[in-house]
This record gives structure tokens, sequence and C-alpha cells, in this order.
């Protein structure tokens, strides 16, 4: 009878549960046409949920009971919201939006082109979808909008570049990066020189028309990048302030603790014992307990080292406790939460003949690892005038102060000892960063400044004690977290740049443009030692 009620309960429950939704299925065709749309969103109302449609402009979506309509959005037509109470099946038709189409302007290698008149591919993020993302370098604001445009992260470092890679690999030896071209002329420098709210819109070209004007400089894609104007009606002052955290995103592995250390090298030292066939499996056990710390170095427990595992399972004694429990996380040292501030101002305003648009902007952000971090300065003046009805003439005028701070170790350093991230992933979890007293375990502590010592391994005998040795695969006689603070790279960039175009404007459907450009950019690199 109790399994029976069980089993009833159990079906109500579930029961309750289905019922919280319900399925809606559906076709949303062109009202003109009649044609079937593929890729329409569908989107349950004031909800995340939401699906596309297929090839045949079918669609299936799971809603809540209590949701009451769907909204359809396509690009080139105008959005839809259809009622869905108390049905199962709909039909929906969409109206194309020829007003938004034209109003959508794309950046080409010859000028700009509105995107109902454009054939090339290529995908277009504005001013808003930057503005959303408080990036240091504006490139990673591309990332996850356009398809067949893959961007990898780059080494940490505030202000790094990713790697943008559009339509794959063009080429083994070669750069595989794409023409970056600002405001009409191409640029060779680094992209985190220019402050993201200064921009207006990057286009991203990914076919074989972005070669038309640039050759086989393009050959891995065309990059556009355009910077704000001033905008018709009364002046315009802009002031933002933002501030935010940094951190590691993704959290480290598992690792081995210290408590399973010892256990995992015993065995691996009886095993190579026995199996040179030189002694017992027994005697094997018995010699790689009573060496262990020989082998390893260091003892972190409070017991004498041939008593620290069990001879015959390696299991470690349960009388045996850590000296240092507080000092064997290297991460904890290297790693921070970093602070990031950005203040920006901007005037701007235009009239029928000119306009113009003068910002300035300050970014500083500390990095997730100890000693990086990036201060950035920047001012933009961008005037354009319009003398008489056919010629256009300005100018765009931009000064960049960048100080990048970092300790010389970034990841692409490699398996090198000054690469942070390799050494401590690398070290075992027996080894702590700073000197202890090998029976008691206390710090120890510089005589002159007081302050705790770093170990390195190698310290020998030193303030009256000796201290152990790490072996060699454990890094003997560096130490990433001193070297991490100690040595610092200081690199300042100064970038100025200008263009300056006039455009003759004839006949109905023609123009001449001329367009000038500027760069030059210095590099100052300080290495500092403490």
């Amino acid at each position: 009878m109790k399994k029976v009620l069980f089993i009833m309960l159990l079906f109500c429950f579930s029961a309750k549960l289905y019922a919280q939704t319900r399925t809606v299925r559906g076709t949303v065709t062109d009202q003109e046409t009649g044609m079937k749309l593929l890729g329409v969103s569908v989107k349950v109302k004031n909800t995340n949920a939401g699906t596309l449609t297929n090839d045949k402009g079918e669609f299936l979506i799971n809603v809540p009971t209590s949701a009451t309509t769907l909204e359809f959005s396509y690009l080139g037509y105008a959005s839809n919201s259809v009622n869905i109470t108390n049905k199962e099946s709909i039909t929906v038709s969409l109206t194309s939006d020829t007003k938004n189409l034209s109003e959508v302007i794309i950046t080409t290698a010859y000028g700009t082109s509105k995107r109902k008149d454009f054939v090339g591919a290529s995908v277009q993020i504005g001013a808003k979808d930057i503005a959303d993302r408080p990036v240091a370098n504006v490139i990673n604001a591309l990332q996850g909008v356009a398809s067949g445009v893959t961007l990898a992260g780059g080494n940490g470092q505030p202000g790094s570049a990713p790697s943008i890679r559009i339509r794959g690999f063009g080429s083994i030896n070669s750069s595989n990066d794409p023409l970056y071209v600002v405001d009409g002329a191409p640029y060779d420098y680094a992209i985190n020189n220019l402050n993201q709210d200064d921009i207006e819109s990057i286009t991203i070209a990914k076919d074989a028309s972005s070669t038309a004007l640039y050759g086989s400089r393009a050959a891995n894609g065309v990059v556009f990048i355009t910077t704000k104007k001033g905008k018709a009606g009364a002046p315009s002052v802009n002031v933002k302030y933002t501030t935010g955290l940094t951190s590691r995103g993704i959290e480290n592995y598992d690792r081995v603790t210290v408590d399973q250390y010892y256990p995992i090298v015993w065995e691996a030292v009886r095993n190579g014992a026995y199996f040179a066939g030189t002694k017992t499996f027994a005697q094997s056990g018995i010699d790689a307990a009573n060496n262990i710390i020989t082998t390893l170095g260091y003892n972190a427990y409070n017991v004498p080292n041939n008593q620290l595992v069990s001879p015959t399972t390696g299991a470690l004694n349960p009388n045996a406790q850590l000296l240092y429990p507080d000092d064997l996380d290297w991460w904890k040292g290297l790693m921070r939460t970093g602070v990031r501030q950005e203040i920006s101002t901007s005037i701007s305003n235009a009239t029928e003949k000119s306009d113009y648009l003068f910002s300035a902007a300050y970014l500083k952000e500390e990095g997730s690892l100890v000693n990086t971090g990036l201060k950035r300065y920047n001012t933009r003046l961008n005037l354009n005038s319009k003398p008489t009805t056919f010629l256009s003439t300005g100018m765009n005028l931009s000064y960049t102060f960048s100080d990048y701070q970092n300790n010389g170790s970034a990841d692409d350093a490699g398996t090198a000892y000054a690469n942070p991230f390799n050494f401590v992933t690398g070290m075992g979890p027996i080894y702590p960063q700073y000197a202890h007293n090998p029976t008691t375990g206390a710090y120890v502590l510089d005589p002159i400044t007081g302050e705790k010592v770093y170990d390195s391994g190698a310290l020998g005998t030193k303030y009256g004690i000796t201290f152990p040795n790490r072996p060699a695969g454990g890094s003997s006689g560096r130490h990433v977290l001193a070297e991490t603070l100690y040595n610092i790279t200081d690199q300042e960039r100064h970038l100025i740049s200008a263009r300056t175009y006039a455009q003759v404007d004839f006949l109905k459907d023609f123009n001449f443009r001329v367009n000038l450009a500027y760069d030059h950019n210095t590099r100052e690199v300080l290495q500092l030692s403490k």
C-alpha cells in the first residue's frame, strides 16, 4: 500500500512539473512573397527563452504556461509580436523593413555603402555594442559577434591584443593577422592605443572584395575602424566613469595535495627499485620509506624522516602534522584581484557646414597577476568642414600615452623559469614559498629588514640554520614569486596619429578624395629591479 501511494505521489509531482511548460510550434514567412524565412529569432517576451527557425521557416519552442506573447525579429524585417494564449500552432508573417536597411552604413575599401546596396561578406558592430564591453583593447569587443571570425585570448597582460583569424589560417609561415584600417588609412600599431569610446563602428570584411584597394596586405581580411564625429543638434557633453575588478577567468584544475604527494612518490620510488630487479618488493618499500626525504629534500611534517610514510602501504603517518600549512599555496602570492578604473569625456556638435569632436580619456587597469597593469591617456580632435557645395575637408588628430607594467614573464615565455604559470604549476605541493625552521616550522626573518626570507630551495646554511635543498626537478635556486616582484619591466609608448582628407564631389554620383595619414610611435623600455 505504501509503495502504491508513493508511486501516485511521484506521478502527481511529475505531472505538476510537466504542466509548468507547454509547446508552441509554427512557421514564419515573408508577407509579400510567402517565402519561408530561415534563422528568424523567436523569443518568449520578458524571458531569455528563445530559438531560431529552420530552413523550412519552422520553429518549436517550450514556453511557460504563463507566457502570452512571442517576439519575432529578423534583419531587414520589422519585428513582430504574436499572442499565443491558448494556441499550440501559429503562422507568422514578417514585413520587409527597407528603411532599416538604408540606415545601416557599411565601411568598405572605397568609402561607405548602405547595407541594402552592399553585396560583400562583412559584419559590423556599432558604438553601443562596444560601450557594453569594458575592455582595454577594443578588438576584444569582437568576441562572438561574427561567424568565421575567431579570437584567441592574449597573454593576460592588461591591454594585450588577442589573435584574430578571419576565415581561418591563410599561411603557414607568414602572418595570419588581418589588415587594420583606421579612418581610411592602414594602421600598423597596437589597436589598444585606441580609446573604445572614440570608436563609431568596426567593420570586418571577410571576402575577396577586401583586397580591392589594399591588395595582398588584405589577404587575411580587413578590419575597418571608424572614429566618431560631431552630430547635429545642441552641443553634446558626455562624461563616463566605470570601475570594476579583474581576476582569473578560469579556476586552476585540481592538483595533488601535500597529503597525497608523499605516498605517490613512495610508490614510484618503490616500484622503480623493485622493477630494477635488485631488491624484493618488501625491501623496496622499506628503502623507499627510509629515503623519501632524501629524494624530495623537504619534510613538511613534524615526524622523523623515516617515519613519514608506512614502508608497506606508503600511507602517511596518522600522527603527522604540517609544519607550515599556510605557506604551500604559490598561487596565492602570485594572483590578485585587480581594480579597473576608466574615465572618459567628450564634447561635440555639428552644423550644416562643419562638425567637431574633442575627447579625453584615462584608463588604469591592474592585471590579475601581481606587477602587471596598464595606464593609458587618450586625446582626440576631429574637425570636418564643407565650405562649398562640392568641397569637403577635415582632420583627425589623436595622441596616446601608454604605460605597461609587467614582470617580463607573461605566458608567452613558454617553459622558461620566468613564466610564473609554468613554474607554479610544476612546483610540488610540499615546497614552501618562504624559509622555515626545519624543526619548528617557524618563519625565518631577515635580521636586517625583519621580513620573511624567500626559500629558493638552495639557501644552504644561513642565519645559523641549515636549510634543505630542492632537487633538480624542483627548480632549485629559483623563486618565481621573488623574481616576479623584484624584476619589473616598465614600457612607455607615445603615439601621435594624424588623418586629413579633401574631397571634391562632381556630377551626380562621383567624387574624388585624397587621404593623407601620419603615425609616429616611440617606445621606451625600462628594466627595474628591487
